[in-house]
């Protein structure tokens, strides 16, 4: 997964208390409190909690409890909570094989295999080579490495995006002799899979695609993500193994559902093959007990509340208590496993970090001088995992959540408290200190969400991911997003004016639900201030209300027909009214929403349609967003800065979105790219999160 997974230690039986469920509570203000000025030098010293960012299932965890007697089915129901075990009818999948981009697609066989429809004898290697003219050559050696080549077939652009190589034998239980190998281009290994390969175009660059089973892809996963060697500890237990052999069949269920809820999220693949996805490590990874674990659950997988497959975070510890989010929080006894000499190494760490590390993750702060805790969850040890903090150097200060300070310095969680902060530099007379009293200003912003086209969600920061509608079968592209400051959930809207909720998002309603055909294209949804309903607008300026949303009126309502599409709608905080604002710039206000000006009034024609609005926090005035990144303020909504003004280069990838507080704004790109302005913090972007990512975000939104 995303999140840090599990080493292998040999472990035994222990006992534990029942499983506790605990609801997360209201996440408040609180700082370290603790500071010793001792040895050793130049380094902060850190002891924390878990590895991973503990959301959802802890492996360390699970095994505990299956330890202790519980059943795979109780592991999940207590990591997992509100979801129900139920299942899927995906049969197959498309596994991005991430280590070849972009490299030649080399495969051979220790039995017959074929390549666009070619025969190739045992032993054989086979090369499909994307030339830069979008043609398939196709070529033959002795084996995967070889200096000489032997041209076999042409495919032209025109006839072929993508070609197959394709096994002598494709059944689930197939003979690992009889598989594909792929040779990576990194080293001299190869990579044995199950189903096919395909290599596909992607924008000019050759990827390769493992078509598998869902079954058999999850065979090379499981033993990847949890050691399989855990199923042999402990008694005696169910279906004639060992306790711990419920710990590997929880796993196989959540990396299941995990899965099939982000299937279609990755562009030209269904998922990806690394720790951004899944661990894949192919057929050689297989294990007797893990392929029974997958065998066992066949088809299993958590439903949400709204009826989607529960996309099932994991992590190899949670410290001890669960972070929440998607799923309730809760206490984690079984993380402190532990039998003889063998316990698990993450349920509290303590690590020391030199300063210059600190510094170097951190180039703009100058000579580290203070690490400001500002924010923490409130659940556990320290007073919880660190949401925000505050970076002091001798040059300026970094905010930055938890999560990120963790990632870039190397930290297991952001589950830490600082024990010691102490330097001998002689660029600064103050001895360093970890400073107790929080900002005068912390950030407003946790996190964003964005949402693609095809129904991908992606989150950022210290906000929730609920679920997303890439998994279904949708009657039109994903054209918007909502969601309401510090809730756990949010809304999607497609073309058609059909509406997906996620979390603790409602269902209020939507146009195909109601039998209604919009004129025109729906572009946008907006929610009202408390969650209890959304306005959805079309192209054409017409407004639809549902849950507590009032209808204020809309364009053809009052027999208007824009100058240009309408392109995005934003309410008032009270949500007594809303703005609307077409591609030229025009806004139109309707309810308590007041008319702060627009670009035609102005006599202004931008250099790129208007994508997005955004009005202050007091509905005293509104932000314009353009294409190109161009930014336009009217009221009391203060300029910024834009991306012309910004970066003089012709941005690549549009902007579609554009969210702000009273500190400042973000916006958003088609890619995923995030562009920081005022005092917001930069989260983390698509672009780094999944670089081959083929989709396209249509929408953005804080949290």
């Amino acid at each position: 997964m995303l999140y840090l997974l599990a080493t292998a230690l040999v472990l035994g039986y222990f006992n534990t208390p029942a499983i506790n469920s605990v609801q997360e509570i209201n996440s408040g203000t609180t700082v370290d409190t603790s500071a010793s000025q001792v040895p050793p030098n130049n380094s902060v010293t850190f002891t924390g909690h878990g590895w991973g960012d503990g959301v959802g299932m802890g492996q360390w965890g699970a095994l505990g409890y299956a330890l202790a007697g519980y059943s795979y089915t109780q592991i999940l129901s207590h990591f997992y909570g509100g979801t129900t075990l139920s299942k899927t009818s995906v049969t197959q999948i498309r596994v991005a094989i991430t280590q070849d981009n972009g490299a030649p697609i080399d495969v051979t066989s220790s039995a017959p295999f074929t390549v666009a429809g070619i025969s190739y004898p045992a032993d054989m290697a086979a090369k499909m080579l994307l030339t830069s003219t979008g043609q398939w050559d196709i070529f033959q050696a002795a084996q995967c490495g070889s200096t000489s080549w032997t041209t076999l077939l042409t495919i032209p652009a025109s006839q072929a995006s993508k070609v197959v190589a394709v096994p002598s034998d494709t059944a689930t239980n197939a003979p690992i002799s009889n598989l594909l190998k792929l040779c990576l281009p990194s080293s001299s290994t190869t990579l044995t899979l199950r189903g096919t390969i395909e290599g596909v175009n992607v924008d000019g660059s050759s990827h390769a695609v493992n078509i598998v089973p869902l079954q058999s892809y999850l065979q090379g996963v499981v033993p990847a993500e949890m050691p399989s060697g855990w199923a042999n500890l402990g008694s005696y237990g169910p279906q004639n193994q060992a306790l711990g052999f419920q710990a590997l069949e929880a796993q196989a269920v959540a990396a299941r559902s995990y899965a099939v809820s982000t299937m279609g999220s990755y562009g030209y693949a269904d998922i990806c093959d690394t720790s951004a996805c899944q661990d894949y490590l192919g057929a050689t990874a297989e294990t007797a007990l893990s392929n029974l674990a997958v065998a066992d659950t066949a088809s299993q997988v958590l439903i949400s509340s709204n009826g989607s497959v529960a996309t099932t975070f994991y992590s190899a510890s949670t410290g001890g208590y669960t972070a929440g989010g998607p799923f309730p929080a809760v206490i984690d006894t079984g993380d402190s496993v532990c039998t003889l000499n063998a316990c698990n190494p993450n349920h509290t760490w303590e690590v020391s970090i030199p300063v210059s590390t600190v510094q170097s993750a951190y180039p703009n702060i100058g000579t580290l001088e203070s690490i400001q805790v500002t924010k923490r969850n409130n659940l556990g040890d320290f007073g919880g995992r660190v949401l925000w903090l505050n970076i002091v150097g001798s040059t300026s200060t970094t905010t930055t959540t938890g999560a990120s300070f963790a990632y870039a310095i190397g930290l297991k969680s952001n589950w830490f408290e600082i024990t010691d902060l102490t330097t001998t530099t002689t660029t600064t007379t103050t001895t360093p200190t970890v400073t107790t009293t929080p900002p005068t200003t912390v950030p407003k912003v946790d996190g964003y969400i964005m949402a693609s086209q095809n129904g991908g969600v992606f989150t950022f920061g210290n906000t929730w991911f609920a679920g997303s509608a890439a998994t279904l079968p949708l009657a039109a592209p994903v054209t918007g997003i909502a969601s309401m400051q510090n809730s756990r959930g949010y809304w999607l809207v497609g073309a058609d004016g059909g509406v997906f909720s996620f979390g603790d998002a409602s269902f209020y309603g939507s146009l195909p639900a109601q039998h209604i055909t919009p004129n025109a294209p729906i572009v946008a949804i907006v929610s009202t201030p408390n969650g209890g309903g959304y306005w959805l607008v079309g192209a054409d300026g017409g407004v639809f209300s549902f849950g507590n949303a009032s209808f204020y009126g809309s364009l053809p309502a009052q027999h208007i027909t824009p100058n240009a599409p309408i392109v995005a709608i934003v309410s008032t905080p009270n949500g007594g009214g809303y703005w609307l604002v077409g591609a030229d710039g025009g806004v139109f206000s309707f309810g308590d929403a007041s008319f702060y000006g627009s670009l035609p009034a102005q006599h202004i024609t931008p250099n790129a349609p208007i994508v997005a609005i955004v009005s202050t926090p007091n509905g005293g005035g509104y932000w314009l967003a353009g294409a190109d990144g161009g930014v336009f303020s009217f009221g009391d909504a203060s300029f910024y800065g834009s991306l012309p003004t910004a970066s003089p280069a012709t941005l690549q990838n549009k902007i579609v979105a554009i969210s702000a507080t009273a500190t400042g704004y973000v916006l958003f790109s088609s890619k995923g790219e995030v562009y920081t302005f005022g005092n917001e913090p930069d989260l983390g972007n698509l672009t780094t999160v999944l670089p081959d990512y083929a989709g396209t975000v249509v929408g953005a939104t804080l949290t």
